[in-house]
């Protein structure tokens, strides 16, 4: 697997680090700044949470985990991190700086769970911790458009794996479009829609009619990529305002 760096003001992707390691997408989470990336992986038996510099997978914490929850986190800010697993002090040393606020969804969670509901519950009701989506009352997770109202990108499961997005429009209207079954889809921070299909990146411009397909514009093609050791620049190897370390003589 290899880490990208997608700047969405002018579609430039910057390939980065592979892993050898399967990487779980939905418990990923990025700081608001973009400088850090929090990773749920499995090596084997091996399952661990680490956090990055994208497009670099080279760990600046690493934890590795064995209990029930999916590993991972999600961020609160540029400086704070909600880890999916068990965490205490002691996993502090050596792994996160002293600036940096680090808990876990249990205690996250400890006061936004409601009386004998489960842990899930109370972590899908949450912005931060879906990235912007939301469960529905009907079980589809979807997402509202930052640049109009009304209109939501919805997924839903089709198998154990598979995930089916659609676009959906305004209360009322029968506006639907329907994108079947992607590897992922989000919006951008101008409304365009986002999508990733098969080691290709795609945007899309929504049609006044959602009904009105437009032809998705390719942004990259990845599936020439082929795995290559790619070593990490100093200021990957440090958090964010440290020094990188100069390299020994």
């Amino acid at each position: 697997m290899q880490l990208l760096v997608w700047d969405l003001r002018d579609d430039t992707v910057v390939a980065g680090q592979w892993l050898v390691a399967s990487v779980d997408p939905g418990p990923c989470g990025v700081s608001p700044n973009g400088e850090l990336l929090v990773y749920d992986a499995r090596r084997g038996a091996t399952t661990y949470t680490a956090v990055s510099r994208p497009p670099y997978f080279t760990a600046l914490a690493y934890l590795p985990y064995s209990s029930p929850w999916t590993g991972g986190g999600f961020f609160t800010s540029d400086t704070s991190i909600v880890l999916g697993h068990r965490y205490t002090e002691a996993d502090r040393a050596g792994r996160f700086p002293p600036h940096f606020a680090v808990t876990d969804v249990w205690t996250y969670f400890a006061g936004a769970s409601r009386a004998g509901e489960p842990l899930s519950a109370a972590a899908d009701r949450d912005p931060l911790a879906q990235h912007g989506w939301t469960m529905s009352d009907r079980g589809a997770t979807r997402k509202p458009n930052p640049r109009r109202l009304g209109v939501v990108l919805e997924r839903t499961r089709s198998g154990r794996q598979n995930r089916v997005y659609s676009v959906v429009g305004e209360a009322g209207t029968p506006s639907r479009l329907e994108l079947g079954i992607v590897d992922w889809a989000d919006w951008a921070h101008d409304g365009s829609l986002l999508s990733g299909r098969a080691g290709r990146l795609y945007r899309q411009e929504l049609p006044k009619v959602l009904t009105e397909v437009k032809t998705p514009s390719l942004v990259a093609d990845l599936t020439t990529n082929v795995f290559t050791e790619v070593e990490p620049p100093p200021n990957a190897l440090v958090w964010p305002g440290a020094r990188p370390k100069r390299a020994r003589k």
